[in-house]
């Protein structure tokens, strides 16, 4: 029996059959490998892409973070401007809410300065009435505009609000007879010595102070 099988493998065929059985396996070990080889660079060619991908990301937030942070140099530049221009617009507003009441004096005073000495208020009851009303008006516009800023310097704030008070208590108590009336308004004509000076203030303080 033995020696049917060792005759049957020493023909040539048999050799010739188990060299093509190494050959098909070599060959598809090479093709094994072949195969991985393709996996494998296509695996790395993805992760260079990801590694691509990855960088214009990180540009991408570099850049975005820098448009950011210009936006808001911006926004706080106009945010800065803006608050100029609403300050110098009080401002504005302020100086001639001063200035009305200082001329609504001064008017009232021309008027009682025109009626003859010793003449009844009933004279020129009409004009004075309205010149008193016009005085109390501006005096209550003034100390509304000063209460509200929020730009002007606090102790120029608070010297005007207190002469406008110092106007309505005088129109309030507002003399019928023209000779008192006018020692009223001479009062109100020669503001003590820090008008001028709160007036240069408010003309002179930064924009934005208050």
């Amino acid at each position: 029996m033995w020696r049917l099988v060792v005759s049957f493998l020493e023909k040539p065929w048999i050799a010739a059959v188990a060299l093509l059985v190494q050959a098909v396996v070599l060959l598809v070990q090479a093709v094994i490998l072949l195969l991985q080889w393709r996996i494998l660079r296509h695996h790395g060619e993805v992760m260079e892409q990801h590694t691509d991908i990855g960088r214009i990301q990180v540009k991408t937030a570099q850049l975005i973070g820098d448009a950011i942070q210009q936006q808001g140099q911006i926004l706080e530049a106009q945010f800065t401007f803006q608050k100029r221009i609403d300050a110098k617009a009080e401002r504005e507003q302020v100086f001639e809410k001063i200035f009305a009441v200082a001329r609504n004096v001064r008017a009232l005073s021309n008027v009682l300065a025109n009626i003859p000495p010793g003449t009844s208020r009933d004279f020129a009851k009409e004009r004075i009435d309205r010149s008193w009303n016009e005085l109390g008006n501006s005096a209550t516009e003034c100390q509304k505009g000063l209460t509200t800023s929020i730009h002007i310097p606090e102790d120029v704030k608070n010297y005007f609000i207190r002469f406008c008070g110092v106007v309505s208590d005088a129109v309030e108590k507002q003399e019928d007879d023209v000779s008192a009336a006018r020692k009223q308004l001479r009062q109100l004509e020669v503001p003590d010595k820090d008008f001028s000076a709160m007036l240069r203030k408010l003309a002179q303080a930064p924009i934005g102070a208050g």
